[in-house]
């Protein structure tokens, strides 16, 4: 959380076939905070526009920050490829921007909705990333009240969407109503549900799950 209770969501997933795409993932998540709380610093944007700037601005500095880690290396950029989603939340705005197959979902009371969609190649099992040329976020700009947000990436998408890519309620639901009134142990009881074998009977992929509630006025 930044100050005037702003969130910035970012999560990232590591190419399989990349040998540094961790550090790569690792570096777009680091960039993408730093440039959000800075852009952030003197409050949050007003209008669409200026969300939309500093979702982009996010984006620019990501990829460029991974580019500059491989070429300090002397490495190819696809040896760090990664994709990347991401959220800005204020209290009437939430912003996210994606380049590759996770998903972004916000919630308003019983309403769930995609704020991005998978992005998928030519071939099966083929996606985006950062490091790619000519790449280009997706980008959503809500002016909502939105009350909960989910960032998964694509080991998971099985399990949270629906035909025509949309959110399965009865798997966002109690995981909101889990996040709401977590305590302590919410980090390893998260981690139990992910390695379960209801989850991992439907993945063989990367699971991560970025949840983030609003708390109760």
């Amino acid at each position: 959380m930044l100050p005037g209770n702003i969130l910035v969501a970012v999560c990232a997933d590591g190419a399989g076939s990349a040998e540094h795409s961790g550090r790569g993932a690792a570096r777009a998540v680091e960039t993408v905070i730093a440039t959000a709380e800075a852009g952030l610093a003197g409050g949050p944007p007003t209008d669409e526009a200026g969300w939309t700037a500093l979702i982009g601005d996010c984006f620019a500095a990501a990829r460029a920050s991974v580019l500059q880690l491989a070429e300090s290396e002397s490495l190819p950029a696809r040896a760090f490829a990664c994709t990347l989603l991401y959220a800005l939340a204020a209290d009437h705005w939430v912003a996210a921007g994606q380049v590759g197959d996770g998903i972004v979902i916000a919630a308003e009371q019983s309403l769930y909705t995609a704020l991005t969609q998978p992005q998928h190649g030519e071939f099966a099992n083929e996606t985006f990333f950062i490091t790619m040329d000519d790449v280009q976020p997706q980008v959503n700009i809500v002016s909502n009240h939105i009350e909960a947000l989910a960032l998964t990436t694509d080991g998971l998408t099985r399990l949270a969407l629906e035909k025509g890519n949309q959110p399965h309620a009865p798997f966002f639901k109690p995981l909101f109503d889990f996040a709401a009134q977590a305590g302590d142990e919410a980090a390893q009881q998260l981690t139990g549900f992910l390695n379960s074998e209801r989850v991992c009977d439907r993945t063989d992929d990367d699971k991560t799950l970025v949840l983030a509630v609003r708390a109760a006025q």
